[in-house]
């Protein structure tokens, strides 16, 4: 199978799960309204604040039930992103979104516009207020201390 194949299977896969999202049917909130919901559950202690986290992750755009092309790929960018979690160093749906996650798990999140970007906006890609969905592989997590 192509890359080409296997994205556009992909990109009909979060489309449907991007409309289940949308209904929250086996999606679970954060406090802040994050939905998530858990693909792959990892091993290992889970992530809290103060941890430095490893992760691959894929982000689109919420288009009333479906998703556009991804404007974040850390895979096709050849580099994963390491983040303290808790701080503003990153949105805050993101910082919701992967605590409790374990090592080789993988997280779909749904982030509403007040834990995602907000009134801005990103690029061409992302529009202000636009609700959020990231498909998130943690690879590793350590305290912030090491």
């Amino acid at each position: 199978m192509t890359r080409a194949n296997r994205l556009l299977i992909l990109a009909g896969l979060l489309s449907m799960v991007v409309a289940a999202a949308g209904h929250a049917g086996g999606f679970a909130l954060t406090p802040g309204g994050v939905a998530y919901r858990d693909l792959q559950v990892g091993s290992g202690e889970p992530v809290n604040d103060g941890d430095v986290v490893t992760v691959q992750l894929s982000g689109w755009v919420d288009k009333q039930g479906s998703a556009n092309a991804a404007f974040l790929d850390t895979r096709r960018e050849g580099h994963p992103l390491k983040f303290l979690v808790g701080t503003p160093q990153v949105m805050p749906g993101w910082n919701e979104g992967v605590r409790g996650m374990r090592v080789g798990g993988r997280r779909l999140l749904r982030i509403p516009p007040e834990m995602g970007l907000g009134a801005r906006s990103f690029e061409d890609a992302v529009s202000a207020n636009a609700t959020l969905v990231f498909l998130v592989e943690l690879l590793d997590v350590r305290p912030a201390q090491q």
